[in-house]
């Protein structure tokens, strides 16, 4: 398993086995201009504002538009 597939599975144990109604998992980079995932951090809330607020404060630190999923190469 990649890195996206083990945060995917720790984000969905937060919504059925801790039972919390967001959860979502945020990229955090080497850097600004990297595309490099370090490691993933998981956001879980049951207040329905929450996602917007992480996602505001995720663009503003990282200064990304959008929330990037970490890309898998295959080299045969």
């Amino acid at each position: 398993m990649n890195n996206a597939d083990i945060a995917e599975i720790f984000k969905q144990r937060f919504l059925c086995e801790l039972g919390y109604t967001y959860a979502y998992k945020w990229p955090i980079y080497d850097g600004h201009e990297s595309q490099r995932v370090m490691y993933y951090m998981i956001h879980a809330s049951d207040h329905r504002e929450a996602p917007k607020l992480m996602m505001r404060a995720y663009k503003t630190v990282t200064n990304r538009d959008k929330h990037h999923e970490q890309l898998t190469l295959f080299i045969r």
